[in-house]
């Protein structure tokens, strides 16, 4: 019942998200105005997308060190594409647990692969959070809020094994008591922690690229601040790859900021430029994994 519950509510979304399109944008503007783009920016901006994608890698690899130091990163950097590529088209980013057979291979349990996917998602989210306080700083006093719950993932992340034994204390939450996790370095985690800032940093320096190719010449830091938001609100709504939801409230909270059809291209260039891009990557990833 509650997945129906979420299928329609995700339908819902995504009918409210077309509305909103067909009446407030000219999509017909916006091509014309991205068919202008400079493609000099668009090349750089994929340029940083993909030291984006290496620096996720790198972040895993970080992780999976203590595991198993062995696996190569050109290898690690290919699973990792078709990984993220897979959670894009998939339902609360379920798609990223593909990685775990590839790493099958490579002698890493299922468990503990699982379990480093969990902590690279727990560190972006950090790192989104804290981009987006920039976004807070701009439209209201809300910014102490999200630089608060960054410190709050922080303080649950570098003291994980101890929040799990005192939630494993309650009755209903003993179940938790079962899980075994992998103890990683407090160094360890404090690289992931940086990693992940330089490469949302790095990808929302893309995006920022993305806007001024087509004439969205807005402030960088509000830029990426609005953008790192919208992230939130996309996955939160669980929608694949945040498809509309993300797309709707970047335009909303950035419709006064530049005309209707700058805009729309703009964010039309930034979704091409970061999930267009990495599901090419990924797709290329498959083939070559799959000849091998």
């Amino acid at each position: 019942m509650n997945k129906n519950l979420g299928f329609l509510a995700t339908i819902i979304i995504v009918a409210i998200v077309l509305f909103f399109a067909s009446q407030y944008v000219d999509l017909n503007q916006a091509l014309q105005v991205l068919a202008k783009a400079n493609i000099a920016l668009i090349v750089a901006a994929l340029v940083l997308e993909t030291v984006s994608m290496a620096l996720k890698t790198l972040k895993w690899k970080t992780l999976l060190s203590e595991i198993n130091p062995d696996i190569k990163f050109a290898e690690l950097f290919k699973i990792q594409l078709l990984g993220i590529a897979a959670s894009n088209i998939t339902p609360a980013r379920v798609g990223e647990a593909t990685k775990v057979f590839y790493l099958e291979k490579h002698g890493v349990k299922k468990r503990l692969t699982l379990l480093t996917i969990v902590w690279e998602h727990l560190f972006d989210i950090i790192a989104i959070v804290l981009f987006s306080t920039l976004a807070a700083t701009i439209y209201g006093s809300i910014a102490a809020i999200f630089l608060l719950a960054t410190l709050a993932l922080a303080v649950i992340a570098y003291n994980i094994d101890f929040v799990v034994k005192k939630l494993s204390g309650f009755k209903q939450l003993a179940f938790l008591s079962e899980f075994t996790l992998h103890k990683f370095r407090k160094s360890t985690l404090a690289k992931c922690t940086l990693i992940a800032l330089l490469a949302w940093g790095t990808e929302l320096l893309a995006i920022v690229l993305a806007f001024h190719a087509v004439g969205a010449t807005l402030p960088p830091l509000q830029i990426i601040g609005t953008y790192a938001i919208s992230i939130i609100i996309g996955l939160i709504s669980t929608i694949p790859g945040g498809l509309g939801s993300l797309d709707a409230t970047l335009f909303l909270l950035l419709k006064n900021s530049a005309p209707a059809a700058t805009l729309t291209a703009a964010i039309i260039a930034a979704r091409l430029v970061t999930i267009g891009w990495i599901y090419l990557l990924g797709a290329l990833s498959a083939l070559t994994m799959h000849k091998k």
